[in-house]
């Protein structure tokens, strides 16, 4: 597909706040809200737009009832044409408590078929390098190529560390 102006500043304007309204990007591009809309379900048809979920619910009941809601929400969007499906590590009771992506979307694995299954966030800090590359190594076999690895620091206190763990875990991987 190739992109006229009118597509380049839609994607712009959605990389820049993806919760502006058609209404609002229509009135900075100059055109009608019909066009906006219509513009953006050509740019998700052609996959120049991919939609993904991220699940990070704030929770305080039964984890496994969760859990379970968890898959059917994750059969869903694969049954609807999402993209991906993206969940963080979280050690905590009330915040999506999944101490293990990759345990978690390899479970997933099995309910979504097509979409790409990955971590929002692995605290690198936290972990062994080579067990990091080996368990999402692992996970990217389990679902045939659709593992995607997203780290981050956890905070700026770990900076440091996230990005020499980050360099180990790079490095395995590529090796």
């Amino acid at each position: 597909m190739k992109l006229d102006q009118t597509d380049k500043k839609i994607i712009q304007l959605l990389g820049a706040d993806a919760r502006m309204s058609n209404n609002q990007m229509a009135k900075v591009i100059g055109v009608t809200e019909g066009t906006i809309r219509n513009r953006i379900q050509k740019l998700i048809q052609n996959k120049v737009i991919k939609i993904s979920v991220i699940n990070n619910i704030n929770r305080l009941e039964n984890p496994s009832l969760a859990f379970k809601r968890d898959m059917d929400l994750i059969k869903l969007a694969d049954d609807l044409g999402y993209d991906g499906f993206f969940v963080g590590e979280h050690h905590t009771a009330a915040w999506e408590n999944i101490p293990s992506p990759e345990l978690f979307l390899s479970k997933a694995s099995a309910y979504a078929k097509r979409m790409q299954l990955g971590s929002s966030l692995v605290s690198l800090p936290f972990h062994h390098p080579f067990n990091v590359a080996e368990r999402f190594a692992f996970l990217d076999h389990l679902t045939e190529g659709r593992a995607v690895l997203g780290v981050g620091p956890v905070s700026y206190t770990h900076l440091r560390a996230h990005e020499t763990v980050l360099d180990l875990v790079c490095r395995l991987l590529l090796e």
